[in-house]
């Protein structure tokens, strides 16, 4: 799963975990994905092993365990995690998805790769709230010196304006960003300093966009997109992706995560080890770097300024500037996307996967008043 974050990835990440999957993630208990590539390296060209470092016959050392259980468990399913620092690997291994995907047939298993997408000016806000950007303050002695004010929070209006700052690298696509360049879009407090070098990785061959699309790129444009070449190419390359089967079997929007659970747990953990049942989204906990003991007095200054995002007209306009492009790729999805269907009819009939593995048909999109309702909306 390539895991974008704010998209409900967690929540998947636990799905997976209740079910005793095998997990090589970004954290906690995971071991890193890298585990996986070696595991399956055979399946690579030699050209790209030596690439990723993943020629030894010898695993790396953090891998040991999690190899041990795999041998001894072969049918025991796996969850990997792409994230954050790992998710230019997604896209290393994407051109040999086909290579892998055979290779698990072969072995008598399956290779989905899925992945979550949230609707953009939600997802901006809901960035700012769980990593909110502190000011710090600092005594008379500098930065060497004690902090004396931990409880100040740069207001939302002005995290937006430097998002929209052209001077400062833009990180706020981040539906585009992470799925083209795969780069972390890094923490917002360092966003503020500069800090954040505009580097591309994984960028690769896309389709031209389709006419309507190129239609709302002069509107998504007026309100803040960045229109040039290269913000083009990489609208091109994220929609491409979006709408690629090699690259993802499944796509669904946050909306449909229970669909998106139960389609991964009737292809990939079938039968269930424990139950059909889905599991909740985890509650968004703010992460204040190095201010833990001010988390709860800061929180209801950082629960303010995200009650603006609803309220204040001034806001509101920043942020569909802040979010044009990836408004732009988010609202031209596939029909399927939204419908959250299992993409792999077409690898069914190339006889990469078995009729025996792949759904009859796609699990129906449950109502978003429903899943409002089960807190999952």
């Amino acid at each position: 799963m390539l895991h974008i974050a704010k998209t409900g990835g967690s929540s998947i990440n636990e799905l997976c975990h209740q079910q005793q999957a095998l997990f090589m993630g970004y954290a906690g208990r995971a071991f890193p994905p890298i585990c996986f590539a070696w595991m399956y390296r055979t399946a690579l060209p030699v050209h790209v092993q030596h690439r990723l470092q993943l020629h030894s016959a010898v695993p790396p050392a953090v891998c040991k365990n999690v190899i041990d259980a795999a041998i001894k468990q072969p049918t025991r399913p796996m969850a990997v995690e792409f994230h954050a620092r790992y998710m230019p690997l997604f896209f290393d291994l994407t051109p040999h998805f086909p290579a892998l995907r055979a290779h698990f047939a072969q072995a008598g298993g399956r290779l989905m790769t899925a992945t979550l997408l949230r609707e953009p000016r939600s997802l901006l806000v809901s960035t700012y709230g769980m990593w909110p950007p502190l000011i710090r303050i600092y005594n008379a002695s500098g930065h060497g010196g004690a902090v004396v004010n931990n409880r100040s929070v740069l207001p939302l209006e002005g995290w937006l304006n430097i998002l929209l700052n052209k001077s400062v690298p833009r990180q706020h696509k981040l539906t585009s960003r992470e799925v083209t360049s795969a780069v972390h879009w890094a923490r917002p407090d360092l966003l503020i300093n500069g800090l954040t070098p505009d580097v591309n990785r994984g960028w690769g061959e896309s389709s031209p966009m389709a006419p309507d699309m190129s239609v709302g790129l002069g509107a998504a444009a007026g309100k803040g997109c960045d229109a040039s070449d290269r913000g083009i190419r990489r609208i091109e390359l994220a929609s491409s992706r979006l709408a690629d089967n090699n690259t993802f079997d499944l796509v669904c929007t946050l909306s449909s995560m229970a669909d998106f659970q139960r389609t991964v747990l009737e292809n990939v953990f079938a039968p269930p080890s424990q139950n059909w049942s889905t599991v909740a989204r985890r509650p968004q906990v703010t992460v204040m770097y190095g201010f833990a003991p001010y988390r709860a007095s800061l929180g209801a200054l950082v629960d303010e300024q995200v009650a603006l995002a609803r309220t204040n007209a001034t806001i509101k306009r920043l942020v569909e500037a802040a979010t044009a492009c990836d408004a732009l790729v988010y609202d031209h999805l596939p029909t399927h996307v939204h419908q959250c269907i299992d993409r792999t009819e077409a690898l069914t009939q190339a006889g990469i996967v078995t009729t025996a593995t792949a759904p009859a048909t796609a699990p129906p999109t449950a109502s978003l008043s429903k899943l409002k309702a089960r807190g999952l909306g």
